[in-house]
């Protein structure tokens, strides 16, 4: 199934109609957030009513982490709520009577998920989506290529849960504070946020027998960083036999047709035309001897062909570097960013360069970034 649309409706009315939780429907509100736009109107009847493996495409900052995000938190809402009386039920009357009975029948239904209903086969046409099944551990796994993206999305998590942050708690793993992650996973947050390397490094103390969705965001960046066994490491041994997938990429690659077969069950495509962005982007292909390059470069920032602020891409530390010190020669301020740094520093130099762009222009001086 595939589906391509333009049309943009209120969240309100979207909400009426799928039945969003009225906490979320706050929190939309609160970030301002008026309109579904397309990508959003066209998954959510799917991810959420149908419960439909998806692919979501559309371009960069076009609202795909808050298409999949919605559904997950409404779902962990809906569960809570369909579940919150029988938790009271078994308070009030201690051990005992009915609620020894549910208890050990729920001690029962742990042990067979978590023994027996693992994937003895990785083939996706064996699995059937239950949108709705008990469970009581992390009930959803988003799987991101890198660390930046994980602090990313996790900001956006936390401020659309911010009227429901006593039902719905969520971890980032973070493989550099091993000690601060495990303190965090003690507490069964439900929804777990990580690199795929990340989610391997702590399985021993994360439980995804009860997950009944995953997240693969900028999927077409996954195999590419390399994480391709960790994914069927996850897929293969860590999930239960059954859950629902959902693939978010802004392009659409070899990679991604890889990780559909692994992941997900006929699932529907959602792909959203860019027609808002027709014509803006413009690309030019200049060869210039090595020496010249910076010259070059100069005098294309200089001369307004090459508009500030920008980023400059260079294939080596190195690289960024000499560019860095030729372009300060000039009084044109730079930032550099590597892979070398640690995430909190290169947070750092981009905070730091938002300030200067928020600076009045007349005192504001030349601001580049500089990357590998």
């Amino acid at each position: 199934m595939s589906t391509s649309t333009t049309v943009t409706i209120p969240f309100r009315t979207l909400g009426e109609e799928l039945g969003l939780s009225n906490l979320l429907l706050k929190s939309l509100s609160r970030l301002n957030y008026t309109y579904a736009l397309p990508i959003q109107s066209s998954s959510l009847p799917l991810i959420l009513d149908a419960g439909r493996d998806c692919v979501l495409h559309s371009r960069t900052g076009s609202g795909k982490t808050v298409a999949y995000m919605l559904p997950i938190l409404e779902k962990i809402i809906r569960w809570k709520k369909n579940n919150q009386g029988k938790e009271g039920t078994k308070v009030r009357e201690g051990r005992g009577g009915r609620a020894g009975g549910a208890k050990r029948r729920l001690i029962i239904s742990r042990l067979f998920w978590t023994r027996f209903a693992r994937p003895t086969t990785n083939n996706p046409s064996t699995r059937r989506f239950a949108p709705n099944r008990r469970s009581c551990s992390s009930q959803a796994l988003i799987l991101l290529p890198t660390t930046d993206l994980v602090d990313q999305t996790s900001s956006v998590l936390t401020q659309l849960t911010y009227y429901t942050s006593t039902l719905i708690t969520s971890c980032a793993l973070d493989k550099s504070n091993p000690s601060r992650t495990r303190s965090l996973l003690l507490d069964s947050p439900t929804i777990l946020l990580g690199t795929p390397g990340s989610v391997v490094h702590f399985k021993d103390k994360i439980d995804l027998s009860s997950c009944d969705t995953v997240v693969v965001d900028e999927s077409d960046l996954m195999l590419s960083h390399g994480y391709g066994q960790d994914i069927k490491a996850i897929t293969q041994s860590m999930m239960p036999r059954i859950y629902q997938g959902v693939m978010v990429s802004a392009t659409m690659g070899k990679d991604n047709g890889k990780l559909k077969k692994w992941m997900l069950n006929k699932p529907a495509i959602v792909r959203v035309k860019d027609e808002h962005g027709k014509g803006e982007l413009k690309q030019f292909f200049l060869t210039v001897p090595e020496d010249d390059k910076g010259l070059v470069m100069y005098v294309f920032l200089k001369l307004g062909v090459v508009k500030q602020p920008c980023i400059v891409f260079a294939n080596a530390t190195d690289t960024c570097y000499r560019i860095k010190l030729l372009l300060e020669q000039f009084s044109v301020r730079c930032g550099v960013v590597n892979e070398q740094m640690p995430s909190n520093v290169r947070r750092k130099v981009v905070e730091v360069s938002a300030e200067r762009l928020a600076e009045p222009t007349k005192r504001r001086a030349d601001n580049i970034s500089v990357g590998n």
